[in-house]
């Protein structure tokens, strides 16, 4: 170790004896380090560290039913569940949970905040058991609690929530509360930052499986019913038990139980995998989609490195004589080398450290963005030990790497003779060193250019999309009736009052309603047979068809053209034979030999139910921009009632300005509902553009660092060609050459590495695009104005970067050049 740290003591005395140099390769490095950690920071919370307040997570396991022989991920029924975890062995024990939203009434607080809306969860008994958690204050669920369908009121509340409106953990316990009209008495407070074993999702409100009808009213009873799936499963592996004897014995468990009660599907098989931040089902696009940016965020860490290794290849040319005379004095090149590597890394881990530094201050920024999304989210990206390992890693690996060519060539054996000859071949390998590693920058710059520039067309393209129907001018307020005392008898009669209310309001030129809020990346679907078609078998995918449940007015509210058949009239009411409107892309799928006017009267069967199709409406987008035009129906409200309601507002100018006006007269006709969201569409939808947004800022920015760093790079290999030729420069300019032509001829030296770099980075970019087309959205990853504003962008770079030592170099004293060169 004396050595070692004698290495240290000196490396930091040498980084300290060049300032200049010290903080422009540290703050390079630091970039470079920053942007790779922030994306790191990011992976680490959504698919490695497990959630926070966990016990011994290692041992959890996600426990996932999949149908269609192991294709389809799928939510069970909570009967299901209990059979399942009083059957199992291999499991210490197994938990269920579900996400809901819940109205909760404060006692003793102002109107203004006595009916709020906060997200929920609805877990079995012992969920907080198998998880090792252990409350803030009071208790957890007992099994009794969990036994008898709505037989125990009781509830948990999150840390947060305690804190902002009851008091605190200790005055919440014992404390009454209504959730969707139901008196609950609180139990027990659960630790800050838990919100289950899902990133990013803290829910305020805990409530036992057999109180699950309460907070998703107008679906059953959930408790018993084996027919709903809405559950999903955590278990904890028993001692010595492993995965795959788990996964055979669930399984197995599963077949039986299904065999039993008539249920589910005999291909039907349960896996069992290590639990992970994001639920199965959406794990992996977002390993892909994180996987992308972390290879664009390490092209930004591989050109400051290699900017920092040019550097060191500099500054190892200006301390050859240092080298020559420690190698003179006895020491031996691996003792240089290890010194010389011992800097590099010193180099390296100094900006690394405050990389983490800004990295830090990054997340702390993106934890204030507030998206108004249902899922009740809150962003925390923890600096954790897994990104400061991970982070140290990088930094030694990086300095080792990239300060091993400088140092084998600053402790070459020839350099005295180099030296004492003055021999052009160092230097020359020395310039091709360079000249290769500027020259790679570059070509990694492209690659960055074109992912920017594609996520970029890919949002602009997306933000263009029409959806069918006139969304700039309609706004939607989601209002949650069922959980507030309403059923489908005392629903009809508000909406229409409210509709009444609305349509009389100055600026409004419709009003109507839908089941889900339109662009909200939310869509429901439902098998359907047509007559005809081949029916499918066992194992075989089933015909689906996205709908919605609209109001009468909805064609005509919204600005949808009908193409053929009519819409909905007073005839469609409930008892009267069922009625659809399908889209075009609905008739070419499903009725593909009929025109749209022919297949108006047509039948379908869902639900085991004949329904008629009686008009057919221009292909539109309802669940995002994004998406692709797919089959789509609607239902009429009066013949198919479902327990959500958004009111759908077109006005005739901004509709943002009705919002204040709309939220006070729901609140008038009914004071005990929460106060309602209200958005207009065309920021719902850029809500729903989110990962398209955040790929697009992600790599534009990094796009930008990198191009930023390999400009340097180019600057300084030019700027130290220059220094090389002085000499030559002043002979030319002696001889007659111009400053335009000793500008052109240092300009040409910068263009040709761009040029090298440009067809090496195209090349591989090509390729490596291809993997992109996935979060494209309709931009071919040979999009040609991409591929075509690259190279100007990176050539208009490269000049501004070469002409600034041109035009020094073009100014030279010749006389003084010709005297010291």
């Amino acid at each position: 170790m004396e050595p070692l740290l004698q290495d240290v003591r000196y490396a930091l005395r040498m980084l300290r004896t060049s300032p200049s140099f010290t903080l422009t390769a540290a703050a390079a490095i630091m970039l470079g380090t920053a942007a790779v950690t922030t994306i790191f920071t990011v992976v680490n919370t959504l698919l490695i560290a497990p959630a926070p307040a966990l016990g011994d997570p290692g041992a959890l396991v996600d426990v996932t039913m999949r149908g269609d022989h192991g294709r389809r991920p799928s939510v069970v029924s909570y009967p299901f569940y209990r059979d399942l975890a009083h059957g199992t062995r291999t499991l210490s024990g197994l938990a269920a949970s579900a996400e809901a939203n819940a109205t909760v009434t404060l006692p003793n607080a102002r109107a203004s905040d006595s009916h709020e809306s906060h997200g929920a969860m609805i877990v079995s008994g012992n969920y907080f058991d198998v998880l090792r958690v252990r409350p803030a204050a009071g208790r957890f669920f007992r099994a009794s609690e969990d036994s008898v369908p709505l037989a125990a009121p009781v509830a948990v509340v999150s840390s947060t929530f305690a804190a902002n409106r009851l008091g605190g953990p200790t005055a919440a316990v014992g404390r009454q509360l209504a959730i969707n009209g139901t008196t609950f008495t609180i139990v027990g407070v659960a630790p800050p930052d838990f919100g289950g074993t899902i990133a990013l999702i803290r829910p305020d409100i805990f409530v036992p499986g057999m109180m699950a009808s309460v907070l998703r009213k107008g679906m059953g009873d959930l408790a018993t019913s084996r027919n709903a799936g809405w559950v999903s499963l955590v278990g904890r592996l028993a001692p010595n038990a492993t995965r795959g004897a788990a996964q055979a014995e669930l399984t197995t468990l599963a077949t039986r139980i299904n065999e039993q009660y008539k249920t589910g599907d005999p291909s039907d098989v349960v896996a069992v995998s290590r639990l992970l931040p994001i639920p199965a089902q959406g794990r992996v696009v977002i390993e892909l989609f994180m996987g992308i940016l972390m290879t664009v965020a390490g092209l930004v860490l591989l050109i400051a490195s290699v900017n920092v290794g040019n550097m060191l290849l500099a500054r190892g040319l200006a301390r050859r004589k240092e080298f020559v005379v420690r190698l003179a004095l006895g020491a031996t090149r691996r003792r240089l080398i290890r010194q010389l590597l011992t800097e590099s890394v010193t180099l390296f881990v100094i900006g690394g450290t405050a990389g983490v530094l800004l990295t830090a201050w990054i997340v702390r920024f993106a934890e204030r963005v507030h998206i108004d999304v249902d899922v009740p989210l809150t962003f925390r990206f923890p600096v954790d030990t897994h990104v400061l390992a991970f982070t140290l890693l990088v930094t030694f690996a990086t300095g080792v790497v990239f300060g091993l060519v400088p140092a084998l060539a600053a402790s070459r054996r020839d350099l005295a003779s180099a030296l004492r000859s003055d021999s052009a071949g160092v230097g020359d390998r020395r310039e091709r060193s360079r000249n290769v590693f500027v020259t790679a920058q570059l070509a990694m710059s492209v690659l960055l250019l074109v992912s920017a520039g594609l996520f970029l067309r890919a949002l602009e393209r997306a933000s263009r999309i029409d959806p069918g129907y006139d969304y700039e001018h309609i706004a939607a307020v989601p209002l949650d009736l069922l959980n507030s005392g309403y059923d489908s008898v005392t629903k009809a009669p508000f909406l229409r009052e409210l509709a009444a209310r609305v349509s009389a309001m100055p600026g409004v030129d419709g009003v109507t309603y839908s089941a889900l809020v339109p662009l909200n990346n939310n869509v429901m679907a439902t098998v359907l047979t047509v007559p005809g078609r081949h029916v499918p078998g066992k194992g075989e995918a089933p015909d689906i068809a996205a709908f919605e449940i609209v109001g009468r007015d909805f064609l005509r509210v919204v600005h949808l053209p009908l193409l053929a058949g009519r819409a909905f009239d007073a005839s469609d009411v409930r008892g009267a034979p069922m009625s659809i409107i399908v889209n075009a892309e609905f008739v070419r799928h499903f009725l593909p030999t009929r025109t749209a006017s022919q297949a108006v009267g047509r039948t379908i069967t869902i639900d085991k139910t004949s329904h008629t199709i009686v008009g057919v409406m221009a292909d539109a987008r309802f669940a995002s921009l994004a998406d692709p035009v797919e089959p789509f129906m609607l239902f009429s409200d009066a013949q198919r009632s479902e327990r959500g309601a958004t009111l759908l507002v077109h006005t005739t100018g901004d509709p943002a300005a009705l919002g204040a006006q709309i939220q006070r007269l729901v609140l008038a006709i009914d004071p005990t509902l929460p106060t309602p969201k209200y958005e207009p569409l065309v920021a719902t939808a850029a809500t729903g553009l989110l990962p398209q947004r955040a790929a697009a800022l992600v790599t534009a920015s990094l796009g930008a660092l990198g191009l930023l760093l390999a400009a340097i790079g180019v600057y300084g290999v030019v700027t130290y060609g220059v220094g090389q030729r002085v000499r030559e420069i002043g002979v030319r300019m002696a001889l007659g050459a111009s400053e335009r032509d000793v500008v052109r001829m240092i300009v040409r030296d910068g263009w040709r590495l761009a040029a090298i770099g440009l067809a090496v980075g195209l090349a591989v970019a090509t390729v490596a695009s291809r993997v992109l087309s996935r979060f494209l959205l309709g931009v071919s990853p040979l999009d040609p104005l991409t591929l075509g504003a690259v190279p100007l962008v990176l050539l208009a770079v490269t000049l501004l970067a070469s002409w600034l030592p041109a035009r020094r170099a073009a100014r030279i004293d010749v006389s003084r050049a010709l005297r010291e060169g």
